[in-house]
């Protein structure tokens, strides 16, 4: 039993850094990041940290925080009337075509299509 304890305290404190990117990400996606940032906050490599985060969460840092984004839109064109272009830059996105292409990549559909759909 006391072996089982040791590890998964182990365990913690190795994705600790990893995790506590992670949460910089969920808390601030509407903001701008950088990957070397984001590395020096974890204490490790750029690279090294994209591996870790890749194996902890199934996607890199970027990938984690477009899908973050696109989650909150989502919510926000289920929830509000709130134009496209607003929502775009209240989820973080600096330009609508982007925002647009990234919708459509992890939705499936256009905004405006999600909002009739939703709605």
């Amino acid at each position: 039993m006391a072996d089982g304890i040791e590890t998964l305290v182990a365990d913690q404190s190795r994705w600790a850094p990893v995790e506590s990117v992670r949460l910089t990400l969920e808390r601030h996606y509407d903001r701008s990041h950088r990957l070397a940032d984001l590395a020096t906050h974890a204490r490790m490599s750029e690279a090294h940290l994209c591996r870790q985060f890749k194996a902890y969460t199934g996607l890199s840092p970027f990938a984690y925080l477009a899908q973050r984004r696109i989650d909150s839109a989502k919510q926000l064109l289920r929830n509000s009337s709130r134009k496209i272009l607003d929502i775009a830059f209240t989820c973080g996105f600096n330009d609508i075509g982007h925002f647009n292409r990234k919708f459509r990549q992890l939705a499936g559909c256009a905004p405006s299509h999600y909002r009739a759909g939703a709605g």
